[in-house]
């Protein structure tokens, strides 16, 4: 079974909106005023939490469960 939105961190959803607009995990720990290993480590978890193994299948699943929307995801630069 899927989990569900609220199953994720806030903090867990912004790193997958921002992963979802193509941003690197430095970009991510910069524009969140976090350190690249915790990115890693909010990563991993969605990974596990969505039951996946690679980047694409993460995107690809949120996407379909609608994590995340297309408009969501759209670089504010």
């Amino acid at each position: 079974m899927a989990p569900a939105p609220h199953e994720f961190s806030p903090q867990e959803l912004r790193v997958l909106q921002l992963l979802s607009c193509g941003k690197s995990d430095k970009q991510v720990a910069k524009s969140l005023g976090l350190s690249d290993l915790t990115v890693r480590t909010y990563r991993t978890k969605l990974f596990k939490k969505a039951n996946v193994s690679n980047i694409c299948a993460l995107l690809y699943r949120a996407y379909c469960e609608q994590w995340i929307t297309w408009s969501e995801s759209e670089p504010d630069d």
